[in-house]
């Protein structure tokens, strides 16, 4: 949507990241990319669970709804919460943990529990410490176990799109990180590694790109991408006989409220700085952060107040700059109302509707799409045709006179479904190896296939009262029954149809004069309506 109000001129409208007419919108200008918490979903726990964990270990073992309880009760923030358990164990000296040993031992459990399973455990944790220092063949091993159990994440395709960027020529400038684990940026050094010793067919160290950056005494080389920790950083040291001094940036951590109000009133400080600097001269790229923080958005305010007063002195009129673009997972829908709550931010509301597009999207503002990204792009903003509720069956056998041999060419489908489909409830006489009438319901994939035997007496409406039981208590999406053409059949076939939605199909079974062809005969119509069924199953009949 374009606003024009009291001269101010902003287009606000959301766009969706893999839309082809923002191609290249990122591209060709200075960019930083800063990454939150939701990269790592999948990875590391989420806010909640290492809240509770750490609630756990600190103050009270309670389940996890007890620990949603509490704080409802409570009307407490996480991070309050984590201020508690500080304290708890702060004044409490008959407490023997360390808080941030906790921490540490929380954020890196699951992922430090697999490389264990993988036998890659202190390989892993001297990669999260130093990951230049990994031997070559570790380097491939790590690789390949974080293909095997996090391909799907965050992590992994921002790490696959920054290295495409480095080699396109458009590596960012920096990259932020709110986050306190080093997964992100260790992994990115040793993917880079991997690519470049495939490259020269040879085991090479490569020569680093990227350097770590914890606190305001560390320098970065101007041909070197810093990856700023600006809300600290933990390591994990089991194992690690001399823990690297750089690690113990713990006072940096914000993660419990006084660590935040620090931030916060501090007329100045590190973290501060470097983002301002940054969001003033770059275009700012966010991926996995809610926008929520109020750090965050007051130095985003800080900047754009300042970079849209002075675009308002050197053209003459109110323009709000959007230059930065929050890329977050949401229905058109819920972009629409999303669009504008960051426009004083000068942030634009940027969509996907899966995180799989995560990768494709990057590629396409960047413009850096293939002649195949194009193409899924192509596929995934057709619009697909609107398929139609699968309509019930009602499968007949149908012929004109009685004593034709009805009941035992469906006691023939009966005995084919049972060779191939398990069943999950069954209505006749305990020895089934003779034809009889039968009453059995079957589990074809998800769906219920039942088959009534009996035939259709128009003395007695028992026959269709069982019918209909299948309809309404078993739901079967198929029933497979016989019936006739007259004596007022097709009156109760009409009106079955019409109260329950089935279609019916006739499928006269093949009846002969000479018995000893009959048999024969009935197992061929058994194939062929056995046949059918599937084949709707599967959808390739409509």
């Amino acid at each position: 949507m374009t606003t024009k109000k009291k001269d101010i001129v902003v287009n606000t409208s959301a766009i969706r990241v893999i839309d082809s007419t923002y191609g290249g919108w990122m591209g060709g200008y200075p960019w930083t990319l800063c990454v939150g918490a939701g990269i790592s979903f999948g990875i590391v726990p989420t806010w909640e669970e290492l809240t509770h964990k750490v609630y756990q270990r600190c103050i009270n073992d309670i389940s996890l709804d007890e620990f949603r309880k509490m704080r409802t009760a409570l009307g407490w923030s996480l991070d309050c919460v984590l201020q508690m358990c500080r304290n708890h164990v702060q004044l409490n000296d008959a407490i023997k943990v360390d808080f941030h040993e906790v921490l540490e031992q929380v954020i890196y459990s699951d992922i430090l529990s697999k490389a264990e399973s993988a036998g890659l455990k202190q390989d892993l944790i001297k990669a999260f410490n130093t990951p230049y220092t990994i031997r070559h063949e570790r380097i491939f091993a790590l690789c390949d176990f974080f293909e095997k159990y996090y391909a799907e994440t965050t992590t992994y395709r921002l790490i696959n799109f920054v290295l495409d960027t480095y080699e396109r020529g458009k590596a960012p400038r920096a990259i932020i990180s709110f986050n306190a684990d080093t997964i992100f940026d260790s992994f990115l050094y040793l993917f880079y590694c991997r690519r470049d010793m495939e490259k020269r067919g040879e085991l090479f160290y490569a020569r680093r790109h990227y350097t770590r950056i914890l606190r305001t005494v560390e320098y970065c080389k101007s041909d070197l991408i810093p990856i700023y920790h600006l809300h600290g950083c933990i390591f994990p040291n089991e194992g690690i006989a001399n823990r690297d001094k750089r690690s113990s940036t713990l006072s940096k951590l914000v993660f419990n409220e006084e660590s935040y109000m620090q931030v916060a009133g501090s007329v100045y400080n590190w973290a501060q700085a470097t983002f301002l600097y940054h969001a003033q001269f770059d275009k700012m790229l966010f991926v996995g952060l809610s926008m929520s923080d109020l750090n965050i958005r007051k130095w985003l305010y800080w900047t754009a107040s300042h970079h849209n007063a002075e675009l308002q002195e050197t053209r003459k009129k109110d323009i709000i700059d959007l230059c930065h673009m929050w890329i977050n997972c949401s229905t058109e829908e819920e972009a629409k109302s999303y669009e504008e709550s960051l426009v004083h931010l000068n942030v634009r509301y940027a969509y996907l509707h899966s995180w799989n597009e995560l990768e494709l999207g990057l590629r396409n503002i960047f413009g850096m799409l293939t002649k195949s990204d194009k193409r899924r792009i192509k596929n995934l903003l057709t619009p697909k045709a609107t398929k139609l509720p699968h309509i019930n069956y009602l499968i007949i056998t149908c012929t004109n006179n009685s004593h034709t041999g009805k009941t035992t060419a469906l006691w023939n489908v009966y005995r084919l479904l049972k060779e191939k489909y398990p069943i999950i409830d069954y209505y006749g006489p305990a020895n089934d190896e003779n034809p009889s009438d039968v009453r059995a319901i079957f589990n074809v994939g998800d769906k219920h296939v039942c088959i009534e035997t009996m035939g259709d007496n128009p003395a007695t409406d028992k026959h269709w009262e069982s019918i209909e039981k299948f309809a309404k208590d078993s739901q079967c999406a198929i029933i497979i029954t016989a019936s006739r053409m007259r004596s007022g059949t097709p009156n109760n076939v009409e009106r079955f149809i019409s109260k329950y939605h089935y279609k019916a199909i006739w499928m006269s079974h093949d009846y002969s004069r000479i018995k000893r062809l009959q048999p024969e005969l009935n197992r061929r119509y058994a194939e062929r309506v056995v046949k059918f069924m599937e084949e709707w199953l599967k959808g390739s009949i409509k």
